[in-house]
Formats: C-alpha cells, structure tokens, sequence
C-alpha cells in the first residue's frame, strides 16, 4: 500500500507543495458517495472560506470504513481531526486559504459531473527573476520597498480525475474556482499527530 512517506522524499518541506495520487480504488469512491447520500447536509451561504455549498460532516462511528481507513493509513498520522463533504453547485467556491488546523489534508475527487468552472487551484510563490533591461517594473510603494518574490501569488489550477487525491500540507494556499455550471462533490479529510481541541 501506498503511504505519504513513499510519494514524498524524507526530509522534504511538504507544506507548500501539492500532489496529486490514487488512494482509493472505484469501490471505495462509490461506498463514499452511497455515505454521503445517506448523511444530512446543510446549505452552508458561507463557512469561513466556503461559500455556496452543501456540507455534510462523518460521524465518528463511520470513520473505520475501508475508504476513510486507507486514507488513514496513507497519511501516516495519529488522528482524523476532520472529516467531511462538500458538494459544489452553480456560483458554490473557496476562497484561497491555508489549513492552518491541518498537517496534511487529502482532498478526494468523488464526482465531477458535467462540471463547468470548479477547478482546484493552488497559489504558487513567484521567484525572483532579473528584471530584463527592456522591462520595466511599477510597484506600489510597499511593494517598492519588498517586492513579492518568494510569495504565494501565482494561480495555478490542479488537475485532478474523479477517484483522485490531492494531498499538501497546512501552508499551501488553495481554494477552488467558482462553480459555473454541473457539480463537484469531494471528500476531505484532516490529518495530525496531535488531536485538536
């Protein structure tokens, strides 16, 4: 079985990097949505960075399922310290944000239907360049004094299939384009050492 340690080389700074694997086979993507089916979700019109959707948070009892127990394992923490789905529709997003309650946090496509608008994304840091001498450069005046190199500004957008994963740490910036047309639903699941409070 594939684990965290064996995608990411030891002694890597995770934080702001994100990758993209199959952890869990079609089964366990349809014993997924079969759950969230049978859970009751809320219409959230705002929860802290997720604005328009549906959310329905896993009751402890169903956390020793298959698909929820091989993300454990991949993660190779001591706790789920969060456990959920949102489904995404017309005009739903995520702001981008960092996951500060987080470790690791694994984010699995389970249905992209007909979806239009509702790509993941990811903001990258922009490294310092030379500027070419036939450039010019205008920058605000807090800018003039600290340019943004080595900040994360850069959008960028994660490709990902339905039964995919995306993985990154508690420091990445990421959110998810707004949804135009079709629907998104994902399963989320937050990983650490420690339980939080």
């Amino acid at each position: 079985m594939k684990t965290i340690s064996k995608i990411i080389p030891p002694n890597t700074n995770t934080f702001n990097k994100i990758f993209v694997e199959k952890i869990i086979d079609d089964d366990d993507v349809e014993q997924l949505i079969k759950l969230y089916r049978n859970l009751k979700s809320q219409n959230a019109h705002q929860d802290y960075n997720l604005f328009d959707l549906k959310k329905a948070n896993v009751p402890s009892e169903f956390r020793k399922i298959s698909p929820i127990d091989k993300l454990y394992k991949f993660s190779e923490k001591k706790y789920i310290t969060a456990c959920y789905f949102l489904e995404y529709n017309k005009d739903s997003f995520t702001r981008t944000h960092s996951d500060n309650g987080s470790n690791i946090t694994i984010v699995t496509i389970l249905d992209t239907k007909d979806l239009v608008g509702g790509e993941s994304l990811i903001l990258s840091p922009y490294n310092k360049k030379p500027r070419p001498k036939t450039s010019y450069a205008n920058r605000t005046e807090k800018e003039s004094k600290t340019p943004p190199y080595g900040k994360n500004i850069i959008p960028k957008i994660v490709k990902c299939k339905d039964g995919e994963s995306l993985i990154y740490g508690k420091e990445l910036n990421h959110g998810v384009c707004q949804v135009e047309s079709g629907s998104r639903l994902v399963f989320i699941t937050w990983f650490d050492d420690e339980k939080r409070k």
